[in-house]
């Protein structure tokens, strides 16, 4: 037999053969794997389970446990009162202190929109709140309303200069929000049918007659306002739900006024 017969029959092996010799290391990877599995899963606990024992009742000793509680963004809310209503146990180790479940009793106070909080070692609880802010005032005036509608009871004083909010507040809230993006005071709004929501200004003694355009109609108010007008005519109402427009009604006597409304458009 040639040489160049003995080197054709090497080229021409089995294939299952070259397949095994392919998967070989790829096999003794997996076995070394599995292998070092089970030693570390017999060896960790034993070699570090009692190093981490000790941690951690190092962690729950005196040094470690919460003895202060600090407060981010409180405007009108106070903080140890705060404190009382979360139902920390006293002496609680910072390492057992659910923050989660701190923050979701915080949650239901009925000021608090939302609140963030962290552990600080050794011993401290850092809490961040955001408290709603009024908008208007509802109902006898000790209630107010955020600009997303939810009612909370008010602080002494925080009534002061809000708008006192009548009728369906989802329609008349796009009326105070617009009008303190544009600085305008309210002394009322009210909310009766559909499309017709009222307000008063703080400054001037008339009933303004809006529709669903809130910003457009304080935008028709802002010029009204400022032309002398509504104390020219001595106006009880303008209606400011017709387009580029405003429809000024007096209800003074018909001796004093004949007309009794004017228009006055752009």
């Amino acid at each position: 037999m040639t040489a160049e017969r003995l080197r054709g029959n090497r080229r021409r092996r089995p294939p299952r053969t070259r397949v095994l010799r392919r998967l070989l290391p790829a096999l003794l990877l997996v076995l070394v794997g599995v292998a070092g599995g089970l030693v570390a899963s017999r060896l960790v606990p034993a070699l570090f389970g009692a190093r981490v024992s000790a941690v951690e009742e190092w962690l729950r000793g005196e040094r470690f446990r919460l003895r202060h509680v600090d407060w981010l963004g409180l405007r009108t809310l106070e903080g140890p009162a705060l404190v009382d209503t979360l139902g920390i146990p006293a002496d609680t180790a910072l390492i057992d202190l659910d923050v989660d479940a701190v923050l979701a009793r915080l949650a239901k106070h009925p000021r608090v929109a939302s609140a963030a909080g962290l552990r600080i070692p050794p011993d401290r609880l850092l809490l961040s709140v955001e408290e709603r802010v009024p908008i208007a005032v509802v109902g006898t005036g000790s209630e107010g309303v955020d600009a997303a509608g939810v009612r909370f009871p008010l602080a002494p004083g925080e009534a002061d200069g809000l708008p006192l909010l009548s009728g369906d507040a989802s329609r008349a809230l796009p009326l105070v929000r617009a009008a303190r993006e544009r600085g305008v005071a309210l002394a009322s709004v009210s909310a009766g049918p559909p499309g017709d929501v009222r307000f008063r200004p703080a400054d001037v003694d008339v009933v303004v007659r809006v529709g669903a355009d809130a910003d457009r109609a304080l935008q028709d108010w802002e010029r009204v306002a400022t032309s002398g007008l509504v104390r020219g005519y001595g106006a009880g109402e303008v209606d400011l739900r017709f387009a580029n427009g405003a429809v000024l009604r007096s209800f003074r006597s018909k001796h004093e006024n004949e007309g009794g409304e004017t228009n006055e458009q752009e």
